[in-house]
């Protein structure tokens, strides 16, 4: 029996979860693009809901066939491909179905249906990796006998892209000791506000997790300071660019941070829409300490208490707009991820040894630092590992430029590490930088009297460990 033949007679098994008709019976059609990119195989399908299956052939070939009715590449018959290292599914949403069988790959394999009611069963396989993101809608994901040595992460349609009560996952047999799957987390709050162009939603997760074992429901006064610094945020941004509306949905937490920090924050990368060469997140998360909540939190910061609260929120809310956050980005099997040092889709901040630490040069950023301390540079200073303006920690922390100047810290600014307040132009210019519509006469003024000064809020541990 020829390869071909095998598949097409197999398929039509595995696509089948138990006790669930097939979803592409009714969905039947649409195409599915195949391409290799070097040696990742990449399927991209519509949004109609598309049948189809990926089989290892012979001499470690892959063999792509559509089923009830779905075409590849334009045509009914089956293609094969040679080389394939790894797998890149990209089905753009309806109701899909997808079967891997007998495949083998020392890279990742990476599934992505989007939304609608979704099937994803593999099985005989292996990789180094595999993720698995199934969208909103009712999913099913069976596993058989697969072997992944790395990571395997599976996530569903929920809140934050996490499996529902209503989606399945099936595990049979195989090895996968690193499975993690992204259930999702109850709403109990929802908060939105906008300016018109732009929202952001607020999703309130669960209950506020004190100190001490205490838990408080999320209520109207309870959400009300993250209303707040949500409506500051969107008193300096207009939009983004110039899409006519765009959403930023927030999911919170409060939690123990361990004594570790005051609260943390990242966009979902892979959630973020492209226009041009800007990246606007659509989602995001954040965690406030719940040392913030405390009488020792109070202690710590004494008269700055309200303020200090007030500003930890906004400066998290700041990572998830991309501050810090989306400054260093490559493309991982296809994922938008952190890029750090091997930053290849963007690269705005960079270790510099004659600068003493890591810096900045987009134009905006770096125009609205120079005005607010009269300098001439073509940079701005960031902390090392690229996800706040740097600041002085201590006295004797001082950076110079190439040619001996001292270089002053924006100690002051909201989205420094410590403490700092003012949600000023430096902040914004960066935000300009990123591609959203600022408007810098809603800028906090900064005053840079002391430019080399050390915070005044001393601290038993740092603001924030968000982004990286």
């Amino acid at each position: 029996m020829s390869s071909r033949i095998r598949i097409l007679a197999l398929v039509s098994l595995v696509l089948l979860s138990p006790g669930r008709p097939a979803v592409g019976a009714d969905s039947a059609g649409g195409d599915v693009a195949v391409t290799v990119r070097g040696s990742t195989l990449v399927l991209r399908g519509g949004s109609t809901g598309e049948c189809v299956s990926c089989t290892g052939g012979l001499d470690g070939a892959i063999v792509v066939a559509g089923q009830n009715g779905t075409t590849v590449n334009g045509d009914a018959a089956a293609v094969e491909f040679d080389g394939v290292r790894s797998i890149r599914v990209d089905l753009r949403g309806g109701d899909d179905v997808l079967a891997l069988d007998a495949l083998t790959l020392d890279r990742t394999i990476t599934i992505a249906t989007g939304g609608g009611d979704d099937d994803v069963a593999a099985t005989d396989c292996s990789a180094a990796r595999l993720r698995v993101a199934t969208g909103s809608g009712t999913d099913s994901v069976q596993l058989t006998r697969c072997v992944v040595d790395g990571r395997a992460l599976v996530n569903g349609g929920g809140r934050e892209g996490r499996f529902e009560e209503r989606d399945r996952l099936r595990v049979v047999g195989g090895d996968l000791p690193r499975l993690r799957v992204a259930r999702a987390h109850r709403v109990a709050r929802e908060e939105s506000v906008t300016n018109g162009r732009l929202t952001i939603g607020l999703e309130f997760v669960g209950e506020l997790e004190l100190q001490r074992g205490e838990r408080r429901a999320w209520d109207l006064a309870e959400s009300a300071p993250y209303v707040v610094a949500a409506e500051r945020w969107l008193a300096v941004l207009r939009g983004a660019g110039e899409l006519p509306a765009h959403t930023v949905t927030v999911t919170v937490f409060v939690r123990s941070s361990g004594g570790r920090f005051l609260g943390a924050a990242t966009p979902l990368f892979e959630d973020a829409v492209r226009v041009g060469d800007d990246l606007f997140p659509t989602r995001g998360s954040v965690q406030v300490s719940s040392f913030m909540y405390s009488e020792g939190a109070r202690r710590e910061f004494g008269a700055l208490y309200d303020a200090e609260f007030a500003g930890n929120i906004e400066h998290e809310i700041g990572h998830v707009l991309g501050i810090g956050s989306l400054f260093t980005l490559t493309e991982f099997d296809g994922l938008l991820v952190p890029g750090g040092r091997r930053a290849e889709v963007r690269a705005w901040v960079a270790p510099s040894r004659d600068h003493d630490g890591w810096i900045y040069q987009q134009p905006a950023g770096v125009a609205a630092y120079n005005a607010i301390f009269g300098t001439a540079f073509d940079f701005v200073p960031i902390q090392n590992g690229g996800g706040h303006f740097w600041i002085p920690t201590r006295r004797a922390d001082t950076r110079r430029d190439p040619v001996g100047v001292l270089i002053p810290a924006p100690t002051r600014e909201l989205m420094a590490p410590g403490g700092g307040l003012a949600l000023s132009i430096l902040t914004l210019g960066v935000l300009d930088d990123m591609g959203w519509d600022v408007d810098a006469s809603q800028a906090d003024p900064y005053r840079a009297e002391d430019p080399f000064a050390v915070p005044g809020v001393a601290r038993s541990r740092p603001r924030c460990a968000c982004a990286r």
